[in-house]
């Protein structure tokens, strides 16, 4: 595929054929649709990708093995369902907001002092609500919660 992986969350896909590459979920069968949640390149320089079916079910496949559908009629409705799974793998906490750069805003959290970023086009933030040195309710991911030792 010749499209930059950093270009391909938010785009709808048709999986054309079942990937062999192994991943910690359930692979994408060859016909699924779905959009595109996130894209990394792994070590051996494979784009994996996980996408969110219709049905709201994250699957596993690879750029080799998607194609991308153009003049999609639906696309509001496939934005509203990635900002629903999203939103149930966050969890809401209390932060400063520190700086408003030019990919994303930085916060400081209320009672750990530990900092986090929080892109600008996010969608499961009401970011008008953010500006600097003010507290407000953040949605971050379960997986930097972890990280950041908050739960």
């Amino acid at each position: 595929m010749d499209l930059h992986h950093t270009h391909l969350p938010n785009k709808v896909v048709l999986v054309t054929k079942t990937s062999r590459a192994k991943f910690p979920m359930k692979v994408a069968p060859k016909g699924a649709t779905g959009i595109v949640k996130n894209a990394w390149v792994n070590s051996f320089g494979t784009v994996k990708l996980v996408i969110i079916s219709h049905d709201g079910n994250l699957l596993a496949t690879t750029d080799n093995c998607i194609e991308i559908l153009n003049n999609v009629q639906n696309m509001n409705a496939w934005l509203e369902l990635k900002t629903q799974v999203e939103l149930g793998e966050s969890i809401p906490v209390l932060a400063k907001c520190l700086n408003i750069g030019r990919k994303a805003y930085r916060f400081e959290l209320i009672n750990s002092k530990k900092i986090i970023f929080v892109q600008l086009n996010d969608k499961i933030n009401d970011t008008a609500q953010f500006a600097i040195g003010k507290t407000s309710s953040v949605n971050i991911p379960i997986w930097v919660a972890k990280k950041n030792n908050i739960l």
